[in-house]
């Protein structure tokens, strides 16, 4: 099995971990919370979400783009991304308090408690350096050491929940509590483990890779952010035109159809690296990977719109039932946006980051225009359609410039070749033998 491979399964196996623990933790306080409690942890979750990526300011892909292309001075390199990002999670907690008044009123619409909106001013810049650390894994092809955090991670917000929440009764405050408390066992975990590999954060950083980080982070971060503020804008809206009941509905069926998105994350984790390290192979690649990874998605997808109806009753309860609609809504725009994400990888480890920017400035537009205009006609489904419209445009964007840009073909991202089902053979084979061979050895 090919190195490649190997990450992809090791990926894959924890994000099916991932999977299990988040929607168990999702269910859980769906029906601990209830709709309109559920929708308030929803919005600050989302709020402290979309503030860490404003202050994360690329320096994530930049430290993964550089620790793969000067392997030599790695230390320097994240030291400086390190530097800049203490830095930015300090302003950005400054102004984040300055502004909390306006936070509170304008964007949350005064559907939460001040103290709920401070405790996401907490979870900001943990989990903004939270991320660095996971990009820094991945930079370096710790993928062991990543899935083995994300899944500590995910499992310390699912225990934090059922004991704050759960056994305490605290509510929303305990929810949020519980991702406090799991982004710092991401930073206190992940500092040990630099510390034991020799890697030592310097007080010092180099102007160099200042200078570097921040000229290839900002053509990076806008379109991250761009496409992050595509996917949960949303949230906001609804919030504002209906109210917190219709944003736990949207938001269960979102996070029901996004679980399609493990197996591009997992690909696109694996493929940045490489893209960085030697795009010739990466451009031949790609295409078996977009084009195998949209066949998977579809038939996930179809399988979601059919069985969720009685799924989202049976985990989520009666009240959630009205989530299969705009669940059903989004999935053809998930779908698209997966396949999306991969080729923005692949563009992005070419060291043209701000091909995604392009596509997500038009998208997020698209995406304010469509809400606007259909969530009062039909909710939280209008919001799911307005998605589908500008994650569909998005993509489309994205293979557009791909194509133009590698030379391949339409026909090669889409449709499945012949050459594929003997790559899909030998890559059985050879995971069939690494487990038999694993299990004897075992015994």
């Amino acid at each position: 099995m090919s190195l490649f491979s190997r990450r992809i399964f090791s990926i894959l196996s924890s994000q099916a971990v991932i999977l299990v623990i988040s929607l168990a933790t999702g269910i859980f306080l769906s029906r601990s919370l209830g709709k309109e409690l559920k929708g308030q942890f929803d919005l600050v979750s989302t709020f402290a979400a979309t503030a860490g990526v404003v202050l994360n300011l690329g320096i994530g892909a930049a430290l993964i783009y550089y620790t793969n292309r000067n392997v030599e001075d790695r230390n320097n390199v994240i030291s400086s991304a390190f530097f800049l990002q203490f830095i930015s999670a300090l302003i950005g907690v400054a102004a984040l308090l300055l502004a909390h008044a306006y936070i509170q009123g304008v964007i949350l619409q005064n559907k939460v408690t001040e103290l709920l909106v401070y405790i996401g001013m907490v979870i900001t810049p943990l989990a903004t350096i939270s991320s660095l650390l996971y990009n820094l894994l991945v930079g370096l092809t710790e993928f062991g050491k990543y899935n083995v955090i994300r899944v500590t991670q995910n499992l310390a917000l699912l225990v934090g929940c059922i004991l704050l929440v759960g056994a305490l009764s605290l509510g929303v405050l305990g929810a949020l509590s519980a991702i406090v408390l799991a982004n710092l066992i991401v930073v206190l975990l992940s500092y040990f483990w630099l510390r034991q590999n020799g890697y030592h954060l310097s007080l010092y950083p180099s102007r160099r890779w200042i200078k570097s980080i921040v000229a290839y982070g900002s053509k990076s971060w806008l379109g991250y952010l761009l496409q992050f503020m595509n996917l949960r804008l949303d949230i906001f809206l609804v919030n504002f035109f209906l109210n917190t009941g219709a944003v736990a509905i949207y938001s269960v069926a979102v996070a029901i159809s996004e679980t399609l998105w493990y197996l591009p994350t997992s690909i696109s984790t694996v493929l940045f690296p490489k893209t960085a390290t030697d795009w010739e192979k990466a451009k031949n690649f790609t295409p078996l990977v977009v084009r195998t990874t949209l066949v998977i998605s579809i038939l996930c997808a179809i399988a979601m719109a059919l069985f969720g109806k009685p799924v989202i009753r049976m985990a989520y309860g009666e009240q959630f039932a009205p989530a299969i609609a705009p669940l059903v809504a989004i999935l053809p725009g998930t779908v698209m946006l997966g396949i999306g994400k991969i080729i923005s990888t692949d563009l992005a480890g070419l060291g043209k980051p701000q091909y995604g920017t392009w596509g997500s400035a038009i998208s997020l537009v698209l995406t304010i225009i469509f809400d606007i205009w259909l969530i009062p006609i039909f909710g939280a489904t209008g919001a799911a359609l307005a998605s589908t419209i500008s994650y569909g445009i998005n993509t489309l964007i994205l293979v557009l410039l791909y194509i133009r840009h590698s030379g391949n073909q339409l026909s090669s991202l889409i449709l499945i070749q012949k050459v594929d089902w003997e790559v899909y053979q030998r890559l059985f084979k050879s995971y069939r033998m690494t487990m038999l061979s694993g299990l004897f050895s075992r015994k």
